[in-house]
């Protein structure tokens, strides 16, 4: 496969919930990668390919490992590492309870700030719902609430990878708007490993989402 095809692959199949396949695909892309910045790419996507497979600490090591090597310039592929970055250490907060989730939001507004100087409004708008994220494992609900729903907002319809993870996460955040998005959120998660979440979250709420998830872990 060329490189872009196994990034699509890898895509794909990591929305599937196939991790180990996703991974494969991942690697052959990093060592096909046909420039320096597609490298980083796909770098990023096999570190958050490993923290979703529950390899936290190899992902946190290739996500600084990147953003080292990649230099101060502004960039999409910077901003997204950023994101991607901060969500891993936020998950490091959940496994261990330490400090990282500062580190987490630090990252996370830096990405914010990369794309407000890039001038991308719907990757600004998904890092805010990133933040949205942070807020609502530090215990400030309300407030992570409205950083969700203005990510849905403004992405509904543009991005579909972006409003899925989102959509899920504010049906995490909140009773109300779990059930008012229903709708919307089974007809875009059709086909993915969202699907089975969002499901989980109608059925028990957020207690049996993380019950599974403590059980998977």
């Amino acid at each position: 496969m060329s490189f872009n095809e196994d990034m699509k692959e890898g895509g794909r199949t990591r929305e599937q919930g196939d991790f180990a396949a996703a991974l494969v695909h991942y690697e052959n892309a990093i060592e096909h990668a046909p420039s320096t910045m597609d490298g980083y790419e796909a770098n990023i996507q096999f570190a958050v390919t490993l923290r979703l497979a529950g390899a936290l600490d190899r992902a946190l090591s290739v996500f600084a490992e990147a953003l080292e090597s990649m230099g101060d310039e502004v960039s999409p592929t910077r901003a997204r590492c950023h994101r991607d970055y901060g969500m891993a250490l936020l998950e490091r907060h959940l496994q261990v309870g330490d400090l990282t989730f500062l580190a987490a939001r630090d990252e996370l507004i830096a990405s914010i700030d990369a794309y407000v100087e890039l001038g991308d409004a719907i990757e600004e708008a998904i890092s805010w719902g990133f933040l949205g994220r942070y807020y609502l494992v530090t215990g400030n609900r309300q407030h992570a609430i409205k950083l969700l729903r203005g990510t849905h907002r403004q992405i509904s319809g543009q991005n579909d990878s972006g409003e899925r993870d989102n959509i899920v996460w504010l049906a995490r955040a909140s009773l109300l708007w779990r059930w008012l998005y229903m709708a919307r959120a089974l007809k875009i998660t059709a086909g993915t490993r969202r699907r089975q979440e969002y499901m989980v979250l109608l059925v028990g709420g957020e207690w049996l989402y993380d019950w599974l998830r403590a059980r998977r872990e």
